[in-house]
């Protein structure tokens, strides 16, 4: 097991997120490009001075407009919303996404939606299909009683929310921070609308859960790969599933100077470690402009 300094450490993280020595991504591209490298983006709905995925791109992409973020996610499909914690994830991890959503079924608050709203979920997908794009304004409800829902004061904002968890519809742009919903085949290109084989999502998401922390305490592992993949992970599950990343070197374990965590890393990552431990700033990292 290899052990790298605090100060590796440190810059690793940073690096791998894109804020450090500068910011190495401009413009629209460079949106995209950071989005990808951080490997998804945090929405939320808050704007104070502005909203937390705008600050985010602000500090990594040179010149980044807030319109730039509409123009990657849904005007050229790069990206797509997902989750109960709302993150922009890359268009291409689509199947691996659509391979659990149904799993998301058995909560208690899908099921019942599908039980007390199947009237406001038929009436959702009909007018959807037969109008387009719409979101939850444009519809005026059908009437069924609803308990109180943050997801909105209507049965047509739970059947929404309903058909985007499993899948069925997708976020198609946004008006202001309105979803804009529409049928998941009119929205995500015809190469991502598909659902991979659950081995390969459930093998996907054991080597995101690493990466989209970029080092991940061993202990840890079996937690977030059940909350990944929306099921059960028992520890000797687990310990096999790192068995057989380690032995296809995935992943690496390392540790930190003066620290006793077992860490998980991505075996594609140890030569940009290599060169932080060296003293060198990884190519790839290179800022556009002075750094601060």
């Amino acid at each position: 097991m290899d052990i790298i300094s605090q100060l590796t450490f440190r810059r690793f993280l940073l690096g791998q997120q894109g804020l450090w020595p500068g910011r190495r991504f401009e413009g629209p591209s460079g949106a995209d490009a950071a989005i990808r490298q951080m490997g998804a983006l945090q929405l939320d709905p808050l704007n104070i001075i502005a909203r937390s995925q705008e600050i985010s791109l602000q500090g990594r992409v040179l010149n980044f407009k807030p319109p730039h973020l509409n123009q990657v996610a849904y005007e050229q499909r790069g990206f797509f919303d997902y989750g109960g914690l709302l993150f922009l994830y890359p268009m291409s991890e689509l199947p691996y996404f659509k391979a659990i959503m149904p799993r998301m079924a058995r909560y208690g608050r899908v099921t019942e939606t599908a039980k007390n709203h199947a009237s406001a979920v038929k009436h959702v997908l009909a007018a959807l299909r037969a109008s387009g794009p719409m979101s939850n304004r444009d519809f005026e409800g059908t009437g069924s009683a609803i308990r109180w829902s943050y997801r909105g004061r209507k049965d047509s904002a739970v059947a929404l929310y309903y058909l985007w968890l499993l899948g069925k519809v997708m976020i198609t742009n946004r008006r202001g921070f309105d979803r804009i919903y529409d049928l998941s085949e009119r929205v995500a290109p015809a190469e991502f609308n598909r659902a991979a084989s659950i081995r390969d999502a459930e093998d996907f998401f054991a080597r995101k859960c690493i990466s989209r922390f970029n080092f991940l305490r061993t202990k840890r592992f079996a937690y977030n790969w059940k909350y990944a993949i929306e099921r059960e992970v028992t520890p000797a599950e687990a310990e096999r599933k790192l068995a057989e990343m380690l032995e296809k070197n995935i992943v690496a374990h390392l540790k930190v100077e003066d620290s006793k965590d077992d860490l998980l890393v991505l075996a594609e990552n140890l030569p940009a470690l290599a060169e932080l431990e060296s003293g060198r700033v990884p190519a790839a990292w290179t800022p556009l402009g002075p750094t601060t």
